[in-house]
């Protein structure tokens, strides 16, 4: 019975990605990359011959179109996934849009912004992970797994959000086949819910396993170079590794902060190899080069994979100690401020700080899972984590945000995690000048509601 059930369940999940009629668009738009004067707008389109997008300025009237021609651009059958971007834009504007496909017209109710200018203003970016969907006739196998988290996440204020991996989740078969790995693309951005959140806000993404292919994937996956294809074109971020390293690996700053995002599985080996390595030795270079270069407050570095956490036995940069001690003490001998790691992955979120010698304390913000299913990390051994800071445990359904405040010279990143209904669970702040020195962060207590 249960078998039959099953198969019928997985018939209805699989009829709705041809579902949806005349309807030419299908998902998007979703802004990607943002500065001041640029930024870009994705979209799904299906059937379709000829799509523009038109940005309105909301002060000048001004209009400002980009024409798309789907030809040889299919990933799958009819489906389309198209990105529009727009160039040297006046800054501190506000922007509607207009979508035009085949002349079938789409008025778009939500306002686009541009990067804020002013070095000395607070902004504020989500930090999500874990994002299964179940299709609602096998939510019995993921007891507790939802998507109404999403209108609550949609409630905060944010410029802008970072996904650390785990938004897709591939099945055990899509990553077997190509197409698979391609319909499975499709079918996530049909999802009304989550697909409501993306489109609030400029979204970035690394990857993890979940959207590389496998479980626990990693180097040797013979579908990589499909997969990180699939991965460009469902994402607008502004670039996708370099000339010398193929990969999902890019940087971007925002005001103060710079952003260095990494690629945990492309290159990543067996831990007992004989030359372990998480990034390979070329995006490795490029990382530290980018750091030295970096003239941010903070330097938040992205990654799929925990990294800080000394007890786990699932995937982290822990279990390849060379590398990330080579990591750890390029950032004490060049005197690099302000890093902080974020990463997700482990289906419950909480605050690792590592005590450096001579050095800062390091820290690392894992935000997971938004919906996936809870991991119950208090019944392990990792319950009484020495690396945690106290009470920053949330092993339940929850989501992140970092806001960055206060004067230059004083500037502060407040840490927030919340739970599923939009609930503050804990709240965590660091000065600037706490990643200098030895001086460590203290946590402010939430204040009963």
């Amino acid at each position: 019975m249960k078998t039959l059930l099953l198969a019928f369940a997985l018939l209805v999940s699989q009829s709705v990605l041809f579902a949806g009629g005349n309807k030419k668009l299908i998902s998007g738009p979703m802004q990607g990359h943002t500065t001041a004067t640029y930024t870009n707008l994705w979209i799904l389109v299906k059937d379709a011959g000829i799509a523009s997008v038109t940005l309105i300025d909301t002060t000048s009237g001004e209009r400002y179109t980009t024409i798309l021609k789907t030809e040889g651009q299919a990933v799958y059958k009819d489906y389309y996934p198209l990105l529009f971007e727009f160039n040297d834009l006046p800054t501190n504007r506000v922007y509607k849009a207009e979508i035009t496909i085949d002349n079938e017209h789409y008025d778009i109710e939500r306002i686009y912004h541009t990067a804020k200018t002013d070095v000395n203003e607070s902004y504020q970016f989500m930090v999500t992970s874990c994002a299964l969907s179940v299709p609602f006739g096998l939510r019995w196998l993921h007891p507790g797994i939802e998507d109404n988290v999403y209108k609550h996440a949609i409630v905060k204020e944010a410029d802008f959000s970072l996904w650390l991996g785990d938004y897709l989740y591939f099945r055990s078969w899509d990553s077997k086949k190509e197409k698979g790995m391609t319909r499975r693309w499709i079918w996530k951005r049909k999802r009304k819910k989550i697909a409501t959140y993306m489109e609030n806000w400029p979204q970035y993404s690394i990857w993890d396993d979940h959207e590389f292919g496998p479980n626990d994937g990693m180097s040797n996956f013979e579908h990589k170079k499909h997969s990180l294809g699939l991965f460009q074109k469902f994402w607008g971020n502004p670039g996708y590794g370099n000339d010398e390293a193929p990969g999902c690996f890019f940087k971007f700053d925002y005001l103060d902060s710079e952003f260095f995002m990494l690629d945990d599985r492309y290159y990543r080996t067996m831990p007992e190899d004989s030359v372990p390595t998480m990034l390979g030795a070329t995006q490795l270079a490029w990382f530290k080069q980018s750091l030295k270069e970096s003239k941010a407050v903070f330097k938040f570095v992205g990654i799929g994979s925990q990294t800080l956490n000394q007890v786990t036995t699932h995937e982290c940069y822990w279990h390849y100690k060379d590398e990330l001690a080579d990591i750890i003490n390029f950032i004490k001998q060049e005197n690099i401020s302000g890093v902080i790691f974020l990463t997700g992955d482990r289906h419950h979120s909480e605050l690792l700080k590592l005590d450096v010698e001579n050095s800062y304390p390091l820290y690392e913000f894992t935000s997971s899972g938004i919906t996936s299913f809870r991991r119950r990390t208090r019944r392990t051994a990792e319950n009484n984590n020495p690396g945690r800071v106290e009470g920053t445990l949330a092993d339940y359904q929850n989501f992140g945000r970092i806001t960055i405040e206060g004067e230059t010279g004083n500037r502060v990143c407040l840490m927030e995690i919340f739970d599923n209904r939009g609930k503050l669970v804990w709240e965590y702040r660091i000065n600037q000048n706490e990643l200098k020195s030895l001086s460590t962060g203290k946590r402010i207590p939430v204040k009963e509601e």
